[in-house]
């Protein structure tokens, strides 16, 4: 199976980081630390790169998903289900709940 073409997770750190301090109208992330608490932003910059891994994963498999043959419509609908309706996450807790058995 071939790879996703996801950005690097530095590339997704620093465009969180990068965001953070853009919504925060800070000048540089040692203003945004020394005028808040650390745990706060670490939180707030994990949260912001964590929406920008899923938005690029979604991105890349619905690309994928074309690159395969699938209309973009159909890529929509079944990257968005996979990614972030937790499709995936949701049939495994199913099995789960069930004992496994199908």
């Amino acid at each position: 199976m071939a790879k996703l073409d996801i950005p690097l997770v530095d590339e997704i750190l620093q465009r969180g980081i990068a965001e953070v301090i853009r919504e925060k109208k800070s000048a540089s992330l040692n203003e945004l630390v020394n005028g808040s608490n650390f745990a706060k932003v670490v939180e707030e910059i994990e949260k912001k790169a964590h929406e920008i891994y899923l938005k690029e994963e979604v991105q890349a498999v619905r690309s994928k998903l074309i690159r395969e043959g699938l209309s973009k419509k159909d890529a929509d609908m079944a990257s968005r289900a996979f990614i972030t309706d937790n499709l995936v996450t949701s049939i495994s807790n199913t099995r789960r709940a069930r004992g496994g058995s199908s």
